[in-house]
């Protein structure tokens, strides 16, 4: 089985894929892993900015659904796989041929979000909610090889809330979820 995550930033993503990972044995692999060692390829930092530059280029060379590609070809290894970082409706069509994938939108209020950007303290992260908030504008993006998340978000099976509140209402969900993709 092949869980996908898409979602606003700081949403709890990373916090899901944890999550099935300790307990139901996924591995994981981030759709920006692939722009983080392309970055390091070619001796750039993996700020924000060079990450979401790399992916467009990525995208516009070998067409929208790269990321997504790669990514199978790391799961293909394993029973069951999550992947992060699903910002582009072409990846989520190259995900959908592949039997029993499921597509989770995870998403928070955006003070909540912008208050764990701050605690992980990741270079090149907005600094002010102002900055926070235009980020997200721009990854909205409707159409091309930028980002979209947007979009991905109405292409989800189910959307997971995450205020932070209580992690085992959302574990239970998550559990929910697993059980009816059997």
């Amino acid at each position: 089985m092949i869980i996908g995550l898409t979602g606003t930033n700081c949403a709890g993503k990373d916090t899901v894929a944890e999550y099935l990972m300790k307990e139901k044995g996924f591995r994981h692999f981030s759709l920006s892993d692939v722009l983080r060692m392309e970055l390091k390829k070619r001796g750039k930092q993996p700020t924000r900015d060079n990450l979401i530059e790399i992916g467009k280029g990525l995208r516009t060379r070998y067409g929208n659904s790269i990321l997504a590609r790669r990514a199978v070809k790391f799961c293909g290894k394993f029973k069951n796989c999550v992947l992060t970082s699903i910002r582009h409706p072409a990846e989520i069509t190259e995900l959908r041929k592949n039997k029993g994938f499921r597509l989770i939108n995870v998403d928070a209020p955006a003070k909540v979000r912008f208050a764990r950007m701050i605690q992980r303290k990741r270079a090149g992260d907005p600094a002010t909610f102002r900055e926070f908030l235009n980020y997200e504008k721009a990854e909205m993006q409707t159409r091309g090889a930028g980002q979209q998340i947007g979009k991905c978000r109405e292409m989800a099976d189910v959307t997971l809330r995450n205020s932070g509140k209580e992690l085992s209402k959302l574990y239970a969900r998550i559990d929910r979820i697993i059980l009816s993709s059997l």
